[in-house]
């Protein structure tokens, strides 16, 4: 008998398994494509503030680690984004899946290199925002980025640092077609034992949680067999025609593109996969809030986001 398509089929989740489009739509009806900079853009933070917010959460992929660094300014913020390297055990910060491995003598000898030049951290956000009359793409920007020695050269964390400029401090950013592919190519993904049913085991072939491209490629991959397309560019694009409609947030200034595209692809093959669903992000998001206590950022930062939040449950 044949298996069902993850997508149809009720799953463990809150939701029913959504097509692609679907999945998106809700996404964006419910705020919850990418929480944090909801937030950001409702609270507004101090300009030095938001851009050490911004380099923090590039640096730990934690919004908890990133609004209690903003707090600090000048040299205290790399002495305890320094500190912070340490294994959690041991009193490091927390870190998100794309900066897991991100501890020990290499990522501090960047960090020293990183104050040595840009004694500011906001500084540093400053000199990775296009002038007005510059716009750049995304595919440039990363080129700037290796350029400068930063560790945001990975593929995915070079994308997101150009999304949140673009997205929030309205950075003349724009995401070409080159990079779109780039971003979407198969890669390992052109082997097919992706498409079997998970079991109880993880199949070998899941995307590393650690790797936000694995993520996006594995569910444009998913979204081309879903609507049986010829690969992942035609998912991207089609997702994008099908979003283009919906106006891109937080600040709602321009239509929905292939930036919010890859946001929602990176996050549907979890969800086809039966492991998130909508609004999970915004809870997950909320709690490394609410746990810092102590922490003013932080704690205005859920009041707002649990404000602006449109799920309903929080």
């Amino acid at each position: 008998m044949p298996q069902p398509e993850p997508w149809e089929d009720a799953g463990p989740s809150r939701d029913r398994y959504l097509e692609p489009l679907g999945f998106g739509q809700r996404l964006l009806a419910t705020q919850d494509l990418d929480p944090v900079p909801l937030a950001l853009h409702h609270l507004h933070l101090p300009p030095p503030q938001l851009r050490r917010f911004l380099l923090a959460w590039w640096l730990y992929d934690h919004p908890g680690t990133a609004a209690l660094l903003s707090e600090s300014k000048g040299g205290l913020f790399w002495i305890r984004a320094a500190q912070g390297l340490e294994d959690e055990d041991g009193g490091g910060l927390p870190r998100g899946p794309a900066r897991r491995n991100y501890h020990g003598e290499g990522p501090a000898r960047v960090l020293r290199g990183m104050q040595a030049t840009y004694p500011q951290p906001e500084t540093l956000v400053n000199r990775l925002t296009p002038a007005e009359d510059e716009p750049l793409s995304f595919d440039a920007h990363r080129q700037l980025i290796l350029n400068l020695d930063l560790p945001f050269y990975h593929p995915w964390m070079s994308f997101r640092v150009a999304d949140t400029l673009e997205r929030l401090l309205g950075a003349r950013l724009y995401f070409d077609r080159e990079q779109q592919r780039k971003m979407v190519a198969p890669g390992q993904w052109e082997r097919h034992d992706y498409l079997e049913p998970p079991g109880d085991a993880r199949p070998a072939s899941l995307p590393s949680e650690t790797d936000g491209q694995e993520q996006v490629r594995y569910g444009a991959m998913l979204a081309s067999r879903a609507w049986t397309l010829g690969g992942p560019e035609d998912a991207l694009d089609h997702l994008a025609a099908g979003l283009r409609p919906h106006p891109g947030p937080p600040r709602h200034r321009r239509l929905s593109n292939a930036q919010e595209c890859v946001l929602v692809l990176r996050k549907f093959g979890a969800h086809a996969r039966g492991s998130y669903g909508i609004g999970q992000e915004t809870l997950e998001t909320l709690a490394a809030w609410r746990a810092l206590a102590a922490c003013r950022t932080a704690r205005r930062l859920a009041e707002v986001l649990q404000k602006f939040s449109l799920l309903g449950v929080v």
